[in-house]
């Protein structure tokens, strides 16, 4: 998946990354080689913060778009409270978000009272066989199911959610990536079952279909098979475009050195040079904070290079007391990372200096982002 400009130009629209969870994974790198890695999702007041800075010295922005690093309906709170707080602010800016739209069906009603008045839905195939040569996997919920059952569940919700959304008003986009060999078929179709159910445009998308383990060369749609495509689409939407070659992931890539919602993100230093892991395994941010058994400390050796520097047990108890004492024990971390966290451990620990970070996923990505955006340079090494 891409990131997909909107008609208008492109200075109009400001992406917030606030959703933490992703409710799929691609089976196809489509980030542009040595693109820095995803940031962890930034809070509401985060993104809020970055929103008014970029309103102050660039007023033509009249898109919000709420998308990335995961999906906004895979953990709506996240999303609705960042809808809340735009509104509240800058009520004058149309709300929108993308998403690959399982449970849209269900929450479309409380989207449209949020404000959200276009959603982009992710479609890359009607044919469950062929959604599973596209996904490695895909999560309705917090557990992972067959990909056989839940492929067949996603192009039956995409086809709830287009007549749910328009009923409330809002209007429907339709992004498909194209994968030559794979999905390039699926468009027309497409096309034609989301026209039927009220979607009022569609985009293609040229992607760069490069396998996980870089080893099977790119695939990429050239420029005649895309105006192919379009006509045919055009057959049954009345506005189809092609976007422009891929510029980054699904969720926004997002480099701490640059301006950007990861310039809102803490930053090791001073006093916290450090940051916190919640892990079950040492490779991937996996838990909850208020399962974690141990904490991962990373941060920089004695070359600067940011690498594991040893565990600590996470504090015990209930309630506030607990989260205090973990702050206590963490007094040199700017930052935690977890899939989730409750807003009572956030706030007490915000109040001690430590910033919570949901996030999924590499442990070694995410927090290079915070050490610096994914600089390269020399790995570390045991011994």
């Amino acid at each position: 998946m891409v990131t997909i400009p909107f008609p208008q130009p492109r200075e109009r629209r400001i992406c917030l990354p606030v959703a933490p969870r992703a409710l799929a994974r691609g089976r196809f790198v489509t980030t542009p080689p040595g693109a820095p890695p995803l940031a962890p999702a930034v809070s509401p007041a985060m993104a809020l913060k970055w929103l008014e800075q970029q309103l102050a010295h660039n007023p033509a922005v009249s898109h919000v778009e709420i998308h990335g690093p995961g999906d906004p309906l895979a953990d709506a709170g996240p999303t609705l409270e960042t809808l809340d707080l735009v509104r509240q602010h800058f009520s004058a800016l149309t709300l929108s978000l993308r998403t690959l739209g399982l449970g849209a069906a269900d929450c479309a009603e409380s989207l449209h009272l949020h404000g959200v008045r276009h959603v982009t839905l992710l479609v890359d195939a009607l044919d469950p066989v062929v959604l599973q040569q596209l996904y490695s996997w895909i999560r309705p919920g917090k557990h992972t199911m067959p990909l056989a059952r839940t492929a067949v569940l996603l192009a039956e919700e995409q086809q709830r959610a287009v007549p749910a959304l328009v009923a409330t008003g809002c209007t429907v986009e339709i992004a498909v990536t194209i994968y030559p060999t794979i999905n390039d078929g699926e468009v027309g179709g497409i096309a034609r079952r989301m026209a039927a159910l009220g979607a009022a445009s569609m985009t293609l998308i040229p992607g760069r279909a490069t396998s996980a383990d870089e080893m099977t060369p790119a695939l990429s749609a050239d420029s005649a098979m895309l105006a192919r495509l379009a006509d045919e689409a055009r057959q049954h939407l009345p506005l189809v475009e092609v976007a422009a070659p891929a510029q980054a992931a699904l969720a926004p890539v997002m480099d701490a050195t640059q301006t950007g919602p990861g310039k809102t993100l803490p930053r090791p230093g001073g006093q916290r040079p450090n940051v916190a892991v919640v892990s079950s395994n040492g490779m991937e941010i996996d838990l909850h904070l208020g399962q974690a058994m141990q904490l991962l400390i990373y941060g920089p050796r004695e070359d600067g290079l940011a690498c594991l520097l040893g565990s600590r047990p996470a504090a015990t108890g209930s309630g506030t007391p607990r989260w205090e004492a973990l702050a206590e024990s963490l007094s040199d971390c700017c930052a935690i990372l977890a899939t989730s966290a409750g807003d009572n451990p956030r706030k007490v620990l915000a109040d001690h200096g430590i910033t919570v970070l949901l996030s999924e996923g590499d442990i070694a990505a995410t927090v290079d982002v915070l050490y610096g955006g994914g600089k390269k340079g020399k790995g570390c090494k045991k011994g």
